[in-house]
């Protein structure tokens, strides 16, 4: 099973928002494709793909700006955010932080 955290279904939410008004509407359904997509990979094999912390993270990219991260247990993948490579690494550094607080 896949569940999204509060945080991930935010930036989806601001996403959606950015990427139509740039982009168009198209550009925003591809994106969501090539998310699917990287989900349908991760339910494949959840570790197959590489840690990025002591908390049980991992990373998938999605594509070429934007990267996934969630951790995994047995039953269930949570996402727990996604970012583009180019925002400012402190920022997603203290969204993971404020996430972590708060669960």
């Amino acid at each position: 099973m896949i569940v999204f955290s509060e945080l991930a279904k935010h930036k989806i939410e601001l996403l959606n928002i950015h990427i139509t008004i740039v982009w168009g509407e198209n550009d925003f359904e591809e994106f969501i494709s090539n998310v699917e997509k990287s989900l349908a990979e991760i339910e494949k094999d959840p570790t197959s793909f590489p840690p990025i912390s002591n908390q049980n993270l991992r990373i998938c990219e999605v594509n070429e700006d934007t990267y996934l991260v969630y951790k995994h247990t047995n039953t269930t993948i949570e996402v727990i955010t996604i970012y583009d490579y180019r925002q400012n690494p402190v920022l997603v550094y203290n969204d993971l932080t404020e996430h972590f607080h708060e669960n």
